[in-house]
């Protein structure tokens, strides 16, 4: 199953991509995976995730850079280094 910064950031993802009124199925075009493995990573139930290959594809459709994706206002803005924090974020999220 899914961690819970797994889940985290496919929820963010899904929140973007309505946001850009993209569907499911056109995501999935993009990312050139079936229409069911889409909805398998948005669902909580199943395992599937994206790979660091989509989210970065996910960030060029999207125009947003990558680490908008991993990182929240707070690791910005906390004084840390935030390409570390970033780094840090992914290895989470690769769990």
């Amino acid at each position: 199953m899914k961690n819970e910064f797994q889940n985290y950031i496919i929820l963010k993802i899904r929140r973007l991509r309505e946001e850009r009124k993209i569907s499911q199925l056109k995501l999935s075009y993009i990312l050139g995976i079936s229409p069911g493995q889409m909805g398998n990573i948005e669902s909580c139930r199943q395992a599937n995730k994206y790979t660091l290959e989509q989210i970065y594809k996910i960030s060029k459709t999207f125009n947003i850079p990558i680490e908008q994706i991993f990182l929240d206002e707070e690791d910005f803005n906390n004084g840390n280094n935030f390409v570390e924090n970033l780094i840090l974020k992914i290895i989470d999220y690769e769990g």
